[in-house]
């Protein structure tokens, strides 16, 4: 190995080490070195130099930072967590119009003096009754299955809209079916009620009691079902514009969190209401009963399943109380329950406990 081979393991070594220039300089005092050796040793201590500054340069870094880390730093109150239920819900609007089947008795208004007489157009089965009826399923199927959110507003719950928009649309159609049967069997259907009022007047001395006034030409033009879907317009983070403060943010949120408290509430009154016709039904002794209806229980098992999708709180207990009132019309025999005296009373004691438990969270 020559000299400047030697010299560089030697200085190689030296840097390796962290031993660095003083070893660099031992070298070349203890050894007879010429001016191009002497620029060679020279090179590497230069070389070394920008290495160990540049590791002195990091560890000093690294102390900053590890001072940063363990100064203590004040961290800022969190913020309001604005709340959203536009993710849960969407609000349903159901418009309706129907023929007013009560009408003004004029004469015996005006004979009376007192308050307003009413006759009642199209009783019994008929092409009339049909149509209002079509109308109202699609009323109740809309109120049964939603949750109440402004005046004539609903709210329903995200997960079932396809659902429940579907079946809106089924009983829409079968209304405007029954209105479109009505409307072209109309001049047919407005005289025979007519007929039937003249004969009640003459019966009842009251021989203008019949007025052809009281039926429109064209009785389509009284039906409509009028629908109308809508996302809730929630602010987030984003939406938050210049000049809202912290307090005005935190007012927005309790009012959300009123109206989920609401949701929760109309929920469980939901809930309560065919409990409490139950409770009254299975009180009375079996004796008495004249007829077992299996609705006792299977109104107890609808509004469980309707209750469990229109629901949208953040309440636990409100989804818990769902379940429990599941749970127990799941577990009632409708067969025992018709005939048992012991059944009854035992389906009573359980559902009274359970309304007592619900109207702890109202």
């Amino acid at each position: 190995m020559n000299m400047q081979a030697q010299l560089k393991a030697a200085m190689e070594t030296a840097v390796a080490n962290n031993a660095g220039g003083p070893a660099i300089a031992q070298i070349e005092q203890t050894q007879p070195l010429t001016n191009d050796e002497k620029t060679f040793v020279h090179k590497y201590e230069a070389a070394h130099t920008v290495i160990q500054q540049d590791k002195q340069d990091k560890a000093s870094d690294m102390a900053i930072n590890e001072a940063l880390l363990d100064t203590p730093v004040n961290v800022l109150p969190d913020k309001p967590k604005l709340k959203s239920i536009s993710d849960k819900a969407m609000l349903f609007t159901l418009s309706q119009t129907k023929f007013n089947t009560n009408k003004r008795d004029v004469n015996k208004t005006n004979e009376y003096q007192a308050g307003t007489v009413t006759k009642k157009l199209f009783k019994g089965d008929n092409l009339v009754s049909k149509a209002r009826s079509a109308h109202d399923e699609v009323y109740n199927y809309v109120k049964d299955n939603t949750l109440p959110w402004d005046v004539g507003v609903r709210l329903v719950n995200s997960m079932f809209f396809r659902e429940f928009s579907t079946e809106v649309r089924r009983l829409i159609t079968l209304a405007d079916t029954a209105v479109a049967t009505l409307t072209a069997n109309w001049d047919a259907t407005w005289r025979a009620d007519y007929a039937r009022i003249e004969a009640l007047g003459l019966s009842s001395n009251n021989p203008q009691l019949a007025n052809a006034n009281d039926y429109p030409a064209d009785i389509g033009l009284f039906y409509s079902n009028r629908t109308r879907i809508e996302p809730i317009a929630n602010a987030d983070a984003m939406d938050v514009r210049m000049g809202v403060t912290d307090e005005e943010i935190a007012d927005y949120v309790a009012s959300l969190e009123a109206r989920d408290a609401e949701c929760g509430k109309s929920v469980l009154n939901n809930l309560l209401k065919p409990m409490e016709a139950s409770i009254l039904s299975l009180s009375k002794p079996i004796e008495e009963v004249e007829r077992f209806y299996p609705t006792v229980v299977t109104n107890l098992t609808d509004v469980a399943s309707r209750m469990s999708r229109a629901n949208i709180s953040d309440d636990p207990n409100i989804a818990q109380c769902i379940n429990d009132l599941s749970t127990l019309a799941g577990g009632l025999n409708v067969d025992l329950l018709s005939h048992n005296q012991t059944s009854r009373d035992v389906a009573v004691l359980t559902l009274q406990a359970l309304a007592t438990k619900f109207r702890g969270f109202l």
